[in-house]
Parts: C-alpha cells; sequence; structure tokens
C-alpha cells in the first residue's frame, strides 16, 4: 500500500527559491540511509534514519513498501517525519538534506543482520508557478541502501538476575497515599525508564508484604514501563514497600550493573470501631449511664417529632430557592474560572498526568491508563473526539513523559507550561460529549 508522507509538501516550502525550477540538476535525487551505531550488542536501542537529498526542486513522496528487518524489532518514530530540510555537501556536490523516515531498532539475535528493500516514489514538479498546469511532473523511484549491522553477543556469564535489559535503567516506586486504614486501598505505581530497550525487556517480579493483598495490576508499556497496582491493607502496623531491582547490562560501560527503586514505608491504622459498640476498655459505670439516658421520657420524644415535622415542611417550601441559589453561583463560579478547581490541586507533572485520567476515564472505559497510546487513540477516536483535540492528548501525555522521566533535574518553567496546557485540556474534556 503507498502511503504519502506529510514531509514532501513541507518540504517545498523550505527549499530556496533560488533552488526551485529550471536547474540543469533537476531530478537529481538520492536516498540515504544511516545508523546511530552498526555494531550493537544483541537488546540494545539503536536508531535508523532515512534521509532525503535532492538538488532542485524539493519532491513529493510516496512510500512504496516499509522497510524489511528480519531479526530485529522495529518501530517508526512517526513524530520525526516533519522535519525541516539543511544544505549539506556530499564530494563536491551541494544538496538539501531532510529526513522522511527514522526507526527505532533492537536486535533480537547476535550475527550479521540488514535492513533493506526502503523505497519511495518521487513526483517532482516541472516548476512552481500560478500559471503552471500542477499536475505537470517527473516521477523517479529511489531505493534506499541496506543498513548492514554487525550485532555482538552479551559479556559472559551473565548475573541469574539479568533481566534482558541493554542500556541504562532507572526505576521508582510511588505510592498514592502515606497511611491508610485497614481494610482501605492504595495505588503503589513502578515506573521504569532509561535509555534500554524497555519496549522489549522482560517485566520484573514486584512483592509485597503479607499484610498487604493485592487486588488489581494494570502495565503501560512504551518508552516507559508503568505498573499501576492496587493494594488492600489486612493489619495495622508500619509495612515497608520493598525495593525492587533490575539487572541490566551497560553498553557504554561494558559491564552488568542494577538499577534499584528506593523502599518507603506505609502507615496502616486501625479500622474505625462499628456504629453503636463501645470498646473493652470502657468503664462499667460509664456504659450504664449512656443505657439510663436512651430512656427519654415519651413527651419529649413527642416534642421532637412535631419540631421534625415544621422543619421538612419548612425545607420543602424553601428547597426550590435554594437548588437556584446553588447554581447560580455554581454558573458564576464556572464562567470566572472554569478550571480553578484543576489549577489550585494540580502542580506536579505526576498530579498533571493523574488529573487528565481522571478526566478519560469519564468518557471511555475500561482502564484507559492501561491502554497503550495507539489503543487510546482508537477509544477517543470512537467515541468522537476531534483529531485537534486528541493530538493535543497524546502529545501533551509524551511531554509529561519527558518531563518525568528524562535524565537531570526538572524544570519549574517547563511543569507550569505543561499544566497551563493540561487546564485548557482538561475544559476541552469536561465540555466532551461522547457518541453513543
Amino acid at each position: 500500500m503507498r502511503t504519502i508522507l506529510p514531509t514532501a509538501f513541507f518540504l517545498i516550502f523550505l527549499a530556496p527559491l533560488s533552488l526551485l525550477g529550471g536547474s540543469e540538476d533537476k531530478g537529481k535525487i538520492v536516498l540515504e540511509t544511516s545508523v546511530s551505531n552498526s555494531s550493537p550488542y544483541v537488546g540494545q536501542n539503536i536508531e535508523l534514519t532515512y534521509s532525503l537529498l535532492f538538488s532542485a526542486t524539493a519532491p513529493t513522496i510516496v512510500d512504496l513498501n516499509q522497510p524489511l528487518h528480519q531479526g530485529l524489532w522495529a518501530k517508526e518514530k512517526k513524530e520525526d517525519r516533519m522535519m525541516p530540510s539543511m544544505p549539506v555537501t556530499r564530494g563536491e556536490r551541494q544538496y538539501r538534506r531532510a529526513v522522511i523516515k527514522t526507526m527505532r531498532l533492537v536486535p533480537l539475535q547476535t550475527g550479521k543482520l540488514s535492513v533493506t528493500g526502503y523505497r519511495v516514489l518521487c513526483t517532482i514538479p516541472e516548476e512552481i508557478s500560478l500559471d503552471r498546469d500542477p499536475l505537470n511532473h517527473d516521477s523517479l523511484i529511489v531505493t534506499a541502501p541496506a543498513a548492514v549491522l554487525d550485532i555482538q553477543p552479551l559479556p559472559l556469564p551473565a548475573p541469574p538476575s539479568f533481566s534482558g535489559a541493554v542500556g541504562r535503567v532507572e526505576i521508582e516506586r510511588t505510592t498514592s497515599r502515606d497511611s491508610i486504614k485497614e481494610n482501605q486501598t492504595a495505588v503503589i505505581t513502578t515506573i521504569i525508564s532509561g535509555n534500554g530497550n524497555i519496549r522489549t525487556m522482560r517485566e520484573p517480579s514486584l512483592l509485597y508484604p503479607e499484610t498487604l493483598g493485592l487486588l488489581t495490576s494494570e502495565t503501560t508499556r512504551g518508552d516507559t514501563i508503568s505498573i499501576r497496582q492496587e493494594v488492600m491493607a489486612k493489619k495495622a502496623g508500619s509495612v515497608t514497600i520493598p525495593s525492587v531491582k533490575i539487572t541490566y547490562f551497560d553498553p557504554e560501560q561494558n559491564t552488568y550493573a542494577t538499577a534499584a527503586s528506593s523502599p518507603f514505608v506505609l502507615t496502616i491504622l486501625p479500622a474505625a470501631s462499628p456504629a453503636g459498640s463501645f470498646p473493652e476498655t470502657m468503664h462499667r459505670d460509664s456504659l450504664d449511664g449512656y443505657q439510663n439516658r436512651k430512656k427519654i421520657p415519651f413527651q419529649i420524644i413527642g416534642a421532637g417529632l412535631v419540631v421534625l415535622t415544621i422543619l421538612i415542611v419548612i425545607y420543602t417550601l424553601l428547597k426550590p430557592w435554594f437548588t437556584g441559589l446553588k447554581k447560580a453561583r455554581a454558573l458564576q463560579k464556572e464562567s470566572h474560572s472554569p478550571a480553578a478547581s484543576f489549577a489550585d490541586s494540580v502542580t506536579t507533572t505526576g498530579e498533571i498526568r493523574r488529573s487528565l485520567y481522571e478526566e478519560l476515564e469519564k468518557i471511555i472505559t475500561p482502564h484507559p491508563r492501561a491502554m497503550t497510546c495507539q489503543k487510546l487513540s482508537e477509544a477517543l477516536s470512537k467515541a468522537g473526539m476531534t483529531e485537534e483535540t486528541l493530538k493535543e492528548l497524546l502529545s501533551l501525555l509524551d511531554a509529561l513523559d519527558m518531563a518525568d522521566f528524562s535524565p537531570g533535574k526538572k524544570n519549574t518553567n517547563e511543569t507550569e507550561q505543561l499544566r497551563k496546557r493540561a487546564e485548557k485540556l482538561t475544559l476541552q474534556l469536561r465540555c466532551f460529549q461522547p457518541s453513543r
């Protein structure tokens, strides 16, 4: 199936006017192949890039077929397809270069592997002019050179705890609540990130003490692995949530290393006493006094019923007035600050993400937090969400992941910008009416 790349139309406006039309080099087009590492370890993330070099009018590009990559896990990075062209030199020739396809590769076996067969159809307008027929053009099929990879085996012996991850890995565990009561629940989230092969590595085993029972577990796998688990407290006391460790191979240091989350303490409080019961330590005299106070004279009960009846009548008469006043205040508040509650309570990237998913749970079921970006996009499109809103939502979720899991300290200004975007998007989600 042929696919027209958005890049093509973008390139036409990026090429300088001196290169458009009437050039002797018209039709000179080259397709380049480059990889970030031609001798990676098995399981190591690498990047494959296809670039188009042109020396005259920027062409329209049509995919004729996808690359063949036996023995390699591959995923296209669609977000990189709208890139500007830049001037480059090859030998003595001047070109403009634009990236038209970028793919993430993970070798699944050792030995010589290759990525072959990528071809594009380039359609070159004869001349860019308002007086010309836009259908007049020349066409050219260009084939990309094969990318040949020499996949290296991991050093032996590998530790028994080796997870299959190759590349730097980081792991973090957080809880939604620091303390809960018996029979209440808390959500514990485990995030695995880094520049390793996150999409293909094995999920770690997560264990809990006997005083906590695991109710649900949801895993979202993408550029990070997010494991969201709901646990219930069985017994009062302090419970230590143990560290989770992942052994990985670091190709930069050529050694095996271990990433570990920090353990933390979850406090479990005793459950509240049932209504009408008395603590065992209550003094007997106090219990007798309580029982005696329950013997209320019949006259007092009758007077109380009369008063209660009067209050019910008054409430019934005034209820419409109170209801109208409440709605008027709500509308006034909404008109002045439609997302004030969101802005006041959400200050971190984690809270921003959690707030967005809470709004999504009102639109689609079940469990949008457990959906991949593709599944989430399909579900929201099916519900009738506009392409513009859906694009902003996916872009914002990617930006939150990058802000949370990129190395280095978090930027306060960046977090504020993400919060403002989320505030605006939340208002759109609250106004969205799913199609049935």
